[in-house]
This record gives C-alpha cells, structure tokens and sequence, in this order.
C-alpha cells in the first residue's frame, strides 16, 4: 500500500521496518516532533534541504541510524560522542535518540543552528546532550571524545585529521560520512564500514581515520 506522502509516522515506520531499524513507540513520537521542529525553523533558516517526509526520513533519520548502527553503538554505551558541523543535528541527536546513554555534544560555526539543536534537546527531553557555537579548531572540552563524527565539514581526510586530533582521546576514532565512491581508494589507508539505504540500494561508507 502506497504511503501519504505528508504523513511522517507512516513513513518512518515503513522505512525502519525497511531498514531493519527497531523503534520504540517513544522514538517514533520524538522523530515526529523533530521534524516537526525542523519544518518550523525551516520558514526562517536553512536547516535542511530534506523537509518532506521521505527526504527528512531517508536522509536524516535512517541514513545515520544505520550509521549508528554499524558503528556497534548499543543502548547501555556510555561513550562520548562529538559531532563536528553538527548543522540540524541530523548526526549526534539521531545518535542520541537511538542510544540514550551515549553522552552527546554537538558543535556548529552557525549560531542560528545551535540555537535549533539546543531547541530539539530541550523539546525532546535529551539530557547529556549539548550544543556549542564554535569551530573544532577553537573548542577545548574538559574531557575528550571517544568518537567524533562529521558528515560534511571536511572535503579532505587530512584536513579533517589536522582539526580534531586534539579532541579525541588516545584510543579514539574520528568517523567521516562519506558515500560509497568517495572511499573507494580511501579504504586502502583507513578502516571503512558500510552500510545500505533501503529500498533505493544507496551505498553508503563510514571512514575510521585514528
């Protein structure tokens, strides 16, 4: 049976199940919310460019939990999760709304975008989750992260490297979202997981740069 196009449960349920992604009633409800949230403050900044209910669901909500989960993230992992360029938060709060104890922070040099993020926290309820306005290259936490992530910050791995170094801890990983072409010579230096988008077959690839 087709899917109403405007009705956002109905297609996150369908994708999930599609996907393989177990959702409890309470996610469902909160993803709702947050796409609800990101249509409102689309009206004034650019969030997204995927506010339509398919768009949002495959590319901001199935895309990084099957991210998340190919990363091994469980429910009990306490780990300290970064997400660099963290723009609607459709990386570290995907995350965080997935597997609640992960101790999440995300950073943006848009202040406007913090602003959102720091809005979905605080209408989704999501405690150890945080937002900065600043740039890697300026932020010093007082602990340091066991992952950090970033979906589109950087163009290059050395930049990218260069810039978080000093965020990670010794045993860490900065994780680069990347489609599947751009690490096909990648992957002969660093560690690539991947991963599916159903029903399209959209490959997509996790480089673990140390």
């Amino acid at each position: 049976m087709k899917i109403p196009p405007d009705n956002i449960e109905s297609v996150l349920r369908e994708r999930a199940h599609c996907n393989q992604i177990s959702l409890s009633p309470g996610q469902i409800e909160a993803i709702t919310a947050y796409h609800a949230l990101t249509v409102k403050w689309h009206e004034k900044i650019n969030i997204t460019t995927n506010t339509q209910p398919e768009a949002f669901v495959r590319e901001n909500i199935v895309d990084p939990a099957l991210a998340c989960m190919a990363l091994g993230f469980k429910n009990d992992a306490c780990l300290r999760i970064l997400d660099v360029g963290c723009g609607g938060g459709f990386g570290g709060i995907v995350f965080k709304l997935l597997c609640p104890e992960l101790l999440v922070t995300l950073i943006d040099s848009d202040r406007k975008k913090i602003s959102f993020c720091r809005q979905v926290m605080c209408a989704l309820g999501l405690g150890g989750c945080e937002a900065h306005h600043t740039r890697v290259q300026d932020y010093r936490p007082g602990c340091l992260f066991d992952r950090v992530i970033t979906r589109a910050t950087f163009s290059q791995i050395e930049d990218c490297q260069r810039a978080c170094q000093h965020v990670l801890k010794e045993s860490g990983h900065i994780v680069m979202f990347r489609s599947f072409s751009e690490t096909e010579d990648a992957h002969q230096k660093h560690q690539r997981l991947l991963y599916t988008i159903k029903p399209e077959g959209i490959k997509r690839s996790l480089l673990m740069l140390p």
